[in-house]
């Protein structure tokens, strides 16, 4: 017994120790392209409509919007006080011009935004809702510009470095904007390794324009998009966008209670929620690459979530993290990894208790019966006389 106390005592000393522990950095996740929208002008028009990403839930306070303005003509485009104009070129073509401008959400920036052209024309858009991105200087853009006709140059997105940035879990978007001088001319595909963020958005007309922006999820300090594909050449302009990812976590992984010998439970913390919900689960395993998971729970607000961990093996030192994805916008959390240790099992193995108390009365009774016998046996030689 006292073996036995020294051991459940030094097991508890160990679960102390690793709850003790400072929990490590969580990972910061990518920024997300929540939804977009986009669309084009039927007819030539110097006001233009731009219509907002309300959809999935509506644009909430602290969402970064993004708008791309494709159009043609040696003319300007201006949007309305409260929004910054992206860096695209230094210059720009006569024939396919691009425009971008973002602002963070705050509650004044409507549904539809108007564009303002210095002469009436068509124009094809996009617009983006971004959320995950940092709290301070978050944006870097960069363009560039090329003339398909008569050689084959389609879009290319120039390289962005952007100026004080570390490799950081970035959200790069490549943009093209091209003329479309034949009625069937459009982009045919993105660059290599992003994902088209919606299809091409064209006006309906020769000599109108289209434009598409792409998406990938790289943790590099630079990036150099690949070309756009066309349908045929044509005069372009490209860009690229970087956004960097939220400073703070979105999750983290806290301290397993209630541990005991063969079940333990897992505790996480949603620290921000964009989307409606989001879906929230526990990795763990008896070693640190983890490799089994906790059933999908989901949750609509902010704060702490648990999950029981039964069939665990006694002094047995169990590793876990908190993982969480947003529904509709698929942004991703994943906390650190923390540690704990099971107690001594005091209950001892378990057996077939029916089996065991069966052999054990019936030794008992035996042996009770064979006492009674002997008492008698004595007795009956006593009065006898030998």
């Amino acid at each position: 017994m006292k073996a036995r106390g020294a051991w459940g005592l030094a097991a508890l000393l160990v679960i102390a120790a690793l709850v003790g522990f400072a929990p490590p950095a969580e990972a910061t996740s990518f920024p997300v392209i929540e939804i977009a929208n986009g669309g084009f002008d039927a007819a030539s028009v110097s006001s233009h409509p731009v219509p907002l990403p309300t959809g999935g839930g509506g644009i909430d306070t602290g969402d970064l919007l993004v708008v791309v303005f494709c159009y043609g003509g040696a003319v300007s485009a201006t949007a309305p006080g409260g929004w910054t104009g992206l860096t695209f070129f230094t210059s720009q073509q006569t024939q396919s011009r691009m425009n971008g401008w973002y602002r963070v959400a705050d509650g004044s920036e409507g549904t539809t935004l108007s564009i303002m052209t210095s002469v009436a024309l068509r124009a094809s858009y996009q617009t983006y809702r971004v959320v995950g991105q940092a709290s301070a200087t978050f944006i870097e853009s960069d363009g560039t510009q090329g003339d398909g006709l008569p050689g084959a140059l389609v879009p290319d997105p120039p390289a962005l470095n952007p100026a004080g940035w570390d490799v950081e879990n970035t959200l790069w978007i490549a943009l093209a904007c091209i003329q479309t001088d034949i009625d069937s001319t459009t982009i045919t595909a993105v660059p290599a390794s992003y994902t088209a963020i919606r299809a091409p958005d064209r006006t309906q007309s020769a000599g109108g324009n289209a434009v598409q922006g792409a998406y990938r999820q790289n943790a590099v300090a630079s990036e150099n998009p690949t070309t756009f594909s066309l349908t045929t050449p044509d005069h372009w302009q490209a860009g690229t966008i970087a956004i960097e990812p939220r400073d703070a976590e979105p999750l983290s992984t806290l301290a397993a209670t209630q541990v005991r010998a063969r079940s333990a439970r897992l505790w996480g913390n949603l620290n921000v929620l964009f989307s409606n919900q989001a879906s929230v689960q526990f990795e763990w395993g008896d070693t640190p690459s983890l490799g089994n998971t906790t059933a999908i729970a989901y949750v609509s607000a902010q704060g702490a979530f648990s999950a029981v961990l039964p069939g665990l093996e006694p002094e047995t030192t169990y590793y876990f993290r908190a993982v969480s994805e947003e529904i509709p916008s698929g942004y991703t959390g994943t906390g650190g990894t923390l540690s704990f240790m099971t107690l001594i099992d005091t209950e001892g193995p378990i057996v077939d208790m029916g089996f065991s108390v069966f052999w054990v009365v019936l030794f008992l009774t035996l042996l009770t019966a064979g006492l009674v016998m002997a008492a008698r046996f004595g007795r009956w030689g006593k009065g006898g006389g030998v």
